[in-house]
């Protein structure tokens, strides 16, 4: 996540498109649209992955 997220992708949908696209090649198959939502907003969330 660190590696792959680009500066200030917070809320620019571009850069925050590039972020979704890491995070589902991280999680396993099995996670859901909807996990894949709940876990990219508590990235969001976080300080350290701005």
């Amino acid at each position: 996540m660190r590696t792959t997220k680009p500066d200030a992708w917070v809320g620019n949908p571009l850069k925050e498109k590039v972020v979704k696209r890491a995070l589902r090649r991280t999680l396993p198959d099995e996670y859901s649209d909807d996990k894949l939502d709940e876990v990219f907003n508590l990235v969001k969330a976080r300080d350290e992955y701005r």
